[in-house]
């Protein structure tokens, strides 16, 4: 499915039941990764919480709109997650913990958020 999320048409899908606990999926932007491989990974979670797997601007089904940085990207999920009435999620992804971690909102985070290069 797609959303108009600022601006910029972004591809999302819902797998698991509505109702359930939600999980908002992110990956890195740029390169080859984007929801595809982001639901290969989360696809066990679905029997428990409903997951949502999104492609970021620029990435796989969505459209290239701008360059994004860190922070629009971020305003993009909290905007995704306000048009689909998500309410309170569980943000987990790969590969790129800082823009996981700069999601405002009603967003639960596990801390700390770690990458190759340290704790955040």
């Amino acid at each position: 499915m797609l959303a108009t999320v600022n601006g910029c048409r972004i591809f999302f899908e819902r797998m698991g039941l509505k109702g359930l606990t939600t999980i908002l999926t992110l990956h890195s932007p740029g390169g080859s990764v984007d929801s595809r491989y982001v639901k290969t990974i989360f696809r066990p979670f679905c029997d428990d919480y409903q997951v949502v797997v999104f492609d970021l601007r620029g990435c796989g089904r969505s459209e290239d709109v701008g360059s994004p940085s860190f922070a629009q990207l971020s305003a993009d999920a909290e905007m995704l997650r306000k048009k689909l009435r998500l309410g309170q999620v569980i943000v987990a992804g790969i590969s790129c913990p800082r823009v996981h971690s700069e999601i405002p909102g009603e967003c639960q985070r596990p801390h700390p958020v770690v990458d190759g290069s340290g704790a955040y």
